[in-house]
């Protein structure tokens, strides 16, 4: 995840950077509104902006008003993090599309969780069961035959990307990625959406190591989604009859899960209209 840090202070620069980098994101730096414009016009592969609003040649509040008019940057996440918190600076940000506000000094753990609610990592990696199986239209052994198949999908995306960053391949994979994208669009994971979105939009201008970055990222959230899928059927054939068994019992919990899914949901329902 490429996040782009405007602040003209060092030391608030460096502690930004600093709990940023810890936490696996790349960073990088401008020191003006006006660098900062530059330098996101020039590399598509920025995810998340965090500024300052007291910024020399253009201030935060200017460089939020250009990027709202920028087709190409207007839908980039912003977080300000500034010493000023007047109501009028706070609300002018907000109609200008900034995604959340943070007063210095900063917090490193309201940092961390501004970050990653601005870029769709608090969302739960994986849609409900019973949503899922009621827009899809399934019965639970339908749900698992497919999500069984989603599965080995995943698995075999990682076996891909992992194999393509172990041998540091030039192939283009950007159509297998659009294979994929459909089925994580069905079941609901959000997050590994967001990061295929990203990837797939902005293919051009792309250097190898924001590439590497994008892939790892993708690898980890998938590895997260896979723990959240039934186990692919065995490939080994003498195993049958275990799948089968290990199947059945999958389904048995995943009805059970389901039950309670729904009557939280009946609860939620029958508060919501007293």
């Amino acid at each position: 995840m490429n996040i782009l840090i405007v602040e003209d202070e060092p030391i608030s620069q460096k502690i930004l950077e600093l709990n940023l980098q810890k936490h696996g994101y790349r960073t990088f730096s401008a020191q003006t509104g006006k660098e900062a414009l530059e330098y996101l016009l020039s590399n598509p592969d920025i995810q998340l902006m965090i500024a300052d609003i007291m910024l020399p040649e253009m201030d935060g509040l200017a460089l939020l008003a250009e990027m709202k008019e920028n087709p190409d940057l207007k839908n980039i996440p912003v977080i300000m993090c500034s010493a000023h918190s007047e109501v009028k600076i706070v609300q002018r940000a907000i109609e200008l599309g900034c995604r959340h506000y943070i007063v210095k000094p900063i917090n490193p753990g309201l940092l961390r969780q501004k970050v990653n609610d601005a870029l769709g990592l608090n969302k739960p990696i994986l849609r409900n069961r019973s949503e899922t199986m009621k827009q899809l239209n399934l019965d639970i052994h339908a749900y698992m035959v497919i999500a069984r198949e989603f599965a080995v999908s995943v698995s075999d995306m990682i076996d891909l990307l992992e194999q393509y960053l172990r041998m540091n391949s030039s192939e283009d994979i950007y159509e297998k990625f659009n294979n994929i994208f459909e089925s994580v669009s069905q079941f609901g994971a959000v997050r590994v959406k967001n990061i295929l979105e990203g990837i797939i939009s902005k293919k051009e201008g792309k250097n190898n190591d924001t590439m590497k970055s994008e892939y790892f990222s993708l690898i980890r959230e998938l590895k997260v989604l896979q723990n959240e899928l039934p186990a692919p059927p065995s490939k080994d054939s003498f195993s049958s009859k275990e799948d089968n068994k290990k199947e059945a019992n999958e389904e048995l919990e995943v009805q059970k899960d389901t039950d309670k899914e729904k009557e939280q949901l009946e609860k939620i329902d029958t508060v919501d209209t007293k």
